[in-house]
Formats: structure tokens, sequence, C-alpha cells
């Protein structure tokens, strides 16, 4: 059984509108201990990582209701969620697709279809549990800062989406909160 430092099953969340990898992952990472929940879009996916709190998210970059781009964003922006460990799974072939991840918060970008062997080492060594696979695309392996000449501009998120879509986790009070934290009565 995979438990973490305090002696508890980890608990891995798999943001993935695929049931055939949603299959493969809980029935491979179950076997070998991990307790497995998933999401089948990004509205799900957001939901159950502020109520769940699992200890790592993998995340397919390609979900109904918002792609795993915007999940990740979102998840790293949010302060419930953003101490969260974010492996990306896709099946894109975009060669920037991972340095884009990364700069976005994730700390592994693996490809699909899955490596049930590759994504288990991957999550042990996010975690600190192991060394990182050779085969890993790691956080560690994309230079800190290092700009992307293509970058897409889509990669950062506008004012106007983060009003419109504000975090779950995101009180009324919050978003009335002025520049100095402090909420204005009048609105």
């Amino acid at each position: 059984m995979v438990t973490s430092k305090a002696g508890t099953r980890l608990r891995v969340l798999c943001a993935d509108d695929d049931e055939t990898t949603v299959a493969a992952i809980s029935t491979g990472l179950g076997r070998r201990g991990w307790n497995v929940s998933s999401a089948a879009d990004s509205m799900q996916a957001m939901m159950f990582a502020v109520q769940d709190r699992p200890d790592i998210i993998v995340l397919d970059l390609s979900m109904p209701g918002g792609d795993g781009t915007h999940v990740l964003r979102r998840l790293k922006k949010s302060a419930r969620t953003m101490a969260i460990p974010v492996v990306i799974l896709s099946g894109s072939d975009d060669p920037r697709a991972p340095a884009r991840a990364m700069r976005l918060g994730a700390e592994a970008f693996l490809p699909k279809p899955v490596d049930i062997d590759l994504l288990e080492g991957t999550l042990e060594a996010v975690l600190g549990l192991a060394d990182p696979p050779a085969d890993a695309f790691m956080a560690e392996d994309q230079a800190a800062g290092d700009p992307d000449p293509a970058e897409d501009p889509g990669d950062a998120a506008s004012p106007a989406e983060d009003d419109a879509d504000p975090s779950p986790d995101t009180s009324p009070a919050e978003e009335d909160a002025g520049p100095s934290g402090t909420t204005d009565p009048t609105n």
C-alpha cells in the first residue's frame, strides 16, 4: 500500500473524460494501494479538488466544461488547492505542451496512452517518495523562467475570464474585498 508519511493511504484525483483512461488509472493504481477518485469534467475536477483535497491530481488537458489548462490555472490560483501537486496527462502532439504546463504550475507531464508504471513512478517522485523515472518530463527539467518563443497568448488568464469564473472557494466577502483586503460595505 502507498502511504503518506503520516501512514494514510495516498489519494489521487484522476480528472479525465476518457473512461478507458480513468479505468486504467483507477484499476492500475488501486491495485497498488492508491485511493483513486475521478472527475469527468473540469467542474467536477475543481469541486473534488476543493472539497476532498487529494494528495495529488492527474489532469487531462482536454476535457469538457473547460480544458485542463484552465483547471490548472484555477488550482494554482486558489489558496485551498495551490499546494496540491498536478501531473498533466495528455495525448497532445504539440511539442510546446509540456513547457506550457510547467509554466502554469504542473509538476510533471506524461503522454497518453497512460503507462501505469511510469505514472506511479512520477506520482511517487512528485510526492518525494522516489526518484523520478527517466521517461517523465518533470518540472525540474524545465528551466525556471525559460521563455517559450512560440508561447501562445492564450496561456495567460485574462482578467475577464477570472471575473466571469471565480474559484468555487472564493467567498462573496473575498470577491468584494478592496486592494487592502478590507470589505467595502457599499458593494
